[in-house]
């Protein structure tokens, strides 16, 4: 049997059996999930560390706060919710013995991935009650293992957590499109009040529900879907109100941080998003002709689902400030729209050897992702001072440290001082007591000949082979570089 054949008898045996489903596709997920839960300590942006640092290590802030109300209010820009789904996991690892900031933030991951577990089963179910069983394995197969999934949906984002909630959102949308259930109206609506209090932006998505039953002329559907908003509106806004005692504080905060400063944090092109949507896709994978596709069958009934997407692409396209994770949201609801199109490719048998790229890279970088730790650099220069609690002193040279992530060591301040040096100092002196140490960035060693005078290198942390090339390909990206510390020879065998 020719091996495209193979795999097509697969995918329909996963579709007729829900147990070899478990065992083949969503068991095997969950531990991808896991897995990289456990060796990826690192993060993809200040914004989601921020969340981290606002509640690990754990026994650090029981000192600081007396409660989890004091806890959330660190953050006034974001609804309560998210810190809560990092303080609740980081606080019941640390109850249990997990003293280690390294395990509250690895609890922390692991609750990440299994919520991004409801994404594979909404993404199935989502083709299983059309009536299209082979296309709901293909899309749980493109959520689970899909190279971006398992470290995104690991991370303490908040586009991660939201991501979750908006295919459930959508999931009853489509559903109400077949059935025309008020109740599955309601229940959209609710869910995605949920995913906009995790991520504010999601909310645009409620643009689409006037649209759509207006096309449909269902005024019911409208006046349930109001209703159902206001009531969303209403119970996202208490726990603002009742730790802050503003209602929706957090979100108002955020509008006016936003037209305030959004401008400060760089503009792009809304060739951004074209290109996170296209890299997802893996060219020439899915680029095709589709001759004999049936365009109007196979997505007429996914219509809340492509109306959606292309609702929140346009609306994030409009805005001047872009990152590549703003997409996360949407980012299972896409997967599973490509299952349809990977469907019909996956029959034609000229197709293999593209489909043989795809599934290739995609497990090459989704291994790379999984293994490669983000920030690695700079979480190994705060774990050296973990381990070296002697060190009480740090020089820096110049500004090349902008950012220093206290939440992967228990020490408090991390040191008791920093000092500046300049390329324009004498040469520098540090302490004989073994308790001071130099940190230099690699560009900076070069600037840096009087002040290395009579200092042995006793280590250096390095950033992940990815961020590596990132650096080879945008030699400006100067925080991803390796750090090296330096001290005195005597205490050379000490600190290394």
């Amino acid at each position: 049997m020719p091996l495209y054949a193979r795999i097509n008898a697969f995918i329909d045996t996963l579709a007729a059996s829900p147990r070899k489903l478990l065992l083949w596709v969503f068991l095997p997920a969950c531990a991808l999930r896991l897995f990289t839960a456990l060796f990826n300590i690192g993060y993809f942006a200040v914004d989601d560390y921020n969340l981290l640092a606002n509640a690990i290590p754990v026994q650090l802030k029981l000192s600081l706060t007396t409660s989890f109300g004091a806890l959330i209010t660190v953050d006034p820009i974001r609804s309560p919710a998210p810190q809560a789904l990092i303080y609740v996991p980081a606080r019941i690892a640390y109850e249990l013995g997990g003293v280690d900031p390294l395990v509250q933030v690895r609890a922390v991951f692991v609750v990440m991935g299994l919520l991004s577990m409801v994404s594979l089963y909404y993404g199935y179910r989502l083709f299983r009650d059309l009536g299209r069983p082979r296309e709901g394995v293909i899309a749980a197969i493109l959520i689970g293992f899909h190279f971006f999934m398992p470290f995104f949906s690991t991370r303490s984002m908040i586009e991660s957590m939201a991501a979750p909630f908006v295919l459930m959102a959508l999931f009853y949308l489509v559903r109400y499109h077949q059935s025309g259930s008020l109740g599955a109206v309601a229940l959209s609506m609710i869910l995605l009040s949920i995913a906009a209090m995790l991520r504010f932006q999601a909310g645009v998505l409620a643009v689409i529900y006037p649209i759509f039953f207006y096309l449909r002329r269902d005024w019911k559907a409208l006046w349930t879907s109001g209703a159902a908003g206001v009531a969303g509106l209403i119970l996202t806004g208490l726990p603002d109100l009742i730790y802050r005692g503003v209602f929706h504080g957090g979100l108002i905060e955020y509008i006016d941080y936003n037209i305030k400063y959004s401008s400060n944090h760089g503009v792009s092109t809304p060739l951004t998003y074209v290109a996170v949507l296209l890299g997802a896709i893996l060219p020439p994978a899915f680029i095709s002709r589709y001759r004999g596709f049936a365009w109007r069958e196979n997505f007429a009934a996914l219509s809340p689902i492509w109306l959606g997407l292309a609702v929140f692409f346009v609306s994030h396209a409009l805005v001047p400030h872009k990152e590549e994770r703003f997409m996360v949201p949407i980012l299972p609801a896409f997967l599973a729209l490509l299952a349809p199109l990977a469907a019909f490719l996956l029959q034609r048998g000229g197709r293999l050897p593209v489909v043989l790229f795809y599934f290739i890279v995609n497990i090459v970088v989704t291994i790379m992702l999984a293994l490669f730790t983000f920030q690695n650099n700079i979480i190994g220069l705060v774990r050296y001072l973990e381990a070296h609690p002697n060190v009480n002193k740090v020089v820096v040279f110049e500004h090349m440290i902008t950012h220093f992530p206290y939440a992967y060591a228990r020490r408090k301040s991390g040191v008791e001082s920093f000092r500046v040096s300049s390329r324009y100092t004498p040469p520098l002196e540090l302490s004989k007591d073994c308790g001071e140490i130099l940190i230099l960035r690699k560009d900076y060693i070069e600037h840096a000949g009087l002040q290395l005078a009579g200092l042995s290198q006793v280590a250096v942390f390095r950033a992940s082979p990815l961020e590596q090339v990132s650096v080879a390909l945008n030699p400006s990206d100067r925080r991803r570089q390796s750090y090296h510390i330096f001290a005195p020879p005597e205490c050379a065998p000490m600190l290394k």
